[in-house]
């Protein structure tokens, strides 16, 4: 009989111990590749649940490569689309092609120079290659991110939008198969 009250004991002990430690409280888990506490905005433009996660495999070659525009997503600090603003730049990226002359060099061709970027080296990481650019006027210089995949790569920047804080574009650029 004291051997049953004391299993009974620890076996509601156990149960008791694992619904405590099961309550997660509603709680949106991060992955620690990306915590949310060391982004200011609940919107992160780099690690965001609008786009494909970066390939953590082997790094994907891009050397000598090309990428036409595809498609354009743009969003503020809240995560709240902004369409009227897509809409007008898209007709800037319809023709821009994003060249990569080496694994860490980037050029961004664009016949209107809308948006040009000279050949351009950066620092590349597995599948994300980090550089720095300045507008036409010299007057803004910001961060550009690009996401190697397989296929295609983002351009995730806020060049268009730095007057307005926490609004990034991510332009996807699919590969050009001749």
């Amino acid at each position: 009989m004291m051997k049953r009250l004391i299993s009974a004991i620890t076996v509601l002990t156990l149960i008791i111990s694992l619904l405590v430690s099961c309550k997660g409280g509603g709680e949106e888990k991060t992955p620690p590749s990306a915590p949310r506490d060391k982004w200011e905005y609940k919107y992160n433009p780099y690690d965001n649940r609008f786009k494909d996660p970066i390939d953590t495999g082997a790094a994907i070659s891009v050397s000598g490569k090309q990428y036409i525009y595809s498609d354009i997503d743009i969003r503020d600090k809240d995560e709240i689309k902004n369409t009227t603003m897509e809409k007008e730049i898209k007709k800037i990226y319809n023709d821009i092609i994003v060249e990569f002359s080496s694994e860490d060099t980037v050029e961004i061709i664009d016949y209107t120079n809308t948006f040009p970027l000279p050949p351009t080296k950066g620092e590349r990481i597995g599948n994300v290659l980090m550089l720095t650019a300045t507008d036409k006027t010299g007057s803004y210089t910001y961060p550009i991110r690009i996401e190697i995949h397989t296929d295609y790569v983002y351009v995730i920047h806020n060049a268009h939008t730095h007057y307005q804080d926490g609004l990034y574009s991510t332009i996807t650029f699919k590969e050009i198969v001749e």
